[in-house]
């Protein structure tokens, strides 16, 4: 191995490690847990990453064991419904993600009993004349089935997308797999492992951009009065404050747990100040304090007419992305806890 091959082997096989420890983080760390479609995302990025290990291992050594070229075969198999689920729980309730994550998980426990049963070592002609060939065409098509489907749901709920990381994530993976299947139709050695060096790449710049940022939904701030002197008028101030209902309530955008005012005062055409100050002049609250108190409410509605959610869900359909976050500002505003409160209207 000369110097140029060591030191792709070193890029390609970086990400691959920390891709690996950063899918288990959100997996598994508590505080990642608390954002549903982290799950999805962390599994997703173990199927890839072991896809590109097998890359790695196949472009610096030929002769590599058939058993772990079939493990990364059978990762490619996965990639696409995962990368298909994680972008369904970024739109999702809780509810409708169980039922997604069990037949994930369906469909992981067919590959690996296949692969058990028609191992790649004891079938080499058919899995290198069929099988490998359809895992791909598999992998390709429910990729081109993911991308449809995020523009669709983009389209129609951009602004209730429950986890940031989704748009990085999104574009990052349609150049590596579109690498991969430009190497898989023409045949291309280097194109081989640019996926695997471009996935080091997105994921080195997409976590120094955007995961350092905490996520949270909207919390207490304190506003000040700034606008005493440029009060806005009654009747201008009753019509904003109808436009910023129907906009809340009717299209759902409480629901979106990264809302800004900022994001509301463009929709409403005015600037975010303006708003601050339609708010305190005439609510007497800070916008944080009206979308939260205005989700503990649709939480209460809930409460009362969705008896078979949990606590839990309630808090992630109304737009918190915390459990503790639920719970504190419940208990602020209602004066009791979701718990309590659910027994004492039953």
């Amino acid at each position: 191995m000369d110097f140029n091959e060591l030191i792709v082997f070193f890029f390609s096989t970086l990400g691959v490690f920390n891709g690996i420890i950063l899918a288990l983080y959100f997996m598994f760390n508590k505080e990642q847990r608390e954002i549903p479609s982290r799950f999805f995302l962390g599994f997703f990025m173990i199927m890839i990453t072991l896809r590109l290990l097998k890359s790695v291992g196949i472009y610096f050594n030929n002769l590599l064991d058939l058993t772990f070229v079939q493990f990364g075969l059978m990762a490619c198999f996965m990639i696409g419904p995962a990368f298909f689920v994680y972008i369904l729980s970024c739109y999702s309730s809780t509810r409708i993600l169980e039922k997604w994550k069990a037949l994930l998980f369906i469909l992981l426990g067919f590959i690996i009993v296949f692969g058990l049963l028609f191992s790649y070592s004891q079938n080499i002609e058919i899995w290198r004349k069929y099988i490998i060939k359809y895992i791909f065409i598999f992998w390709f098509s429910t990729i081109f089935i993911s991308i449809i489907t995020f523009f669709v749901l983009y389209k129609k709920r951009k602004e209730i997308v429950l986890d940031r990381l989704l748009l990085p994530v999104f574009y990052s993976t349609i150049v590596v797999c579109g690498t991969y299947f430009y190497a898989f139709i023409t045949n291309s050695r280097p194109f081989y492992i640019s996926g695997s060096i471009l996935f080091t790449l997105f994921l080195y710049l997409n976590f120094f951009l955007f995961f350092p940022k905490k996520d949270k939904t909207v919390v207490e701030t304190t506003e000040k009065d700034k606008y005493a002197n440029r009060k806005i008028s009654e009747e201008y101030a009753n019509e904003l404050l109808d436009k910023l209902y129907n906009l809340v309530s009717k299209e759902e955008l409480y629901k979106n747990p990264n809302l800004k005012i900022n994001d509301l005062a463009s929709r409403m055409k005015i600037s975010s100040h303006q708003l601050s100050q339609l708010l305190n002049d005439n609510l007497g609250k800070s916008f944080n304090n009206y979308i939260n108190e205005f989700r503990i409410e649709k939480a209460c509605e809930k409460i009362l007419t969705d008896s078979h959610l949990k606590i839990e869900e309630i808090g992630y359909e109304v737009g918190f992305n915390s459990k503790s976050t639920f719970f504190t500002t419940f208990k602020k505003v209602k004066k009791t806890t979701p718990l309590l409160y659910r027994t004492i209207i039953s």
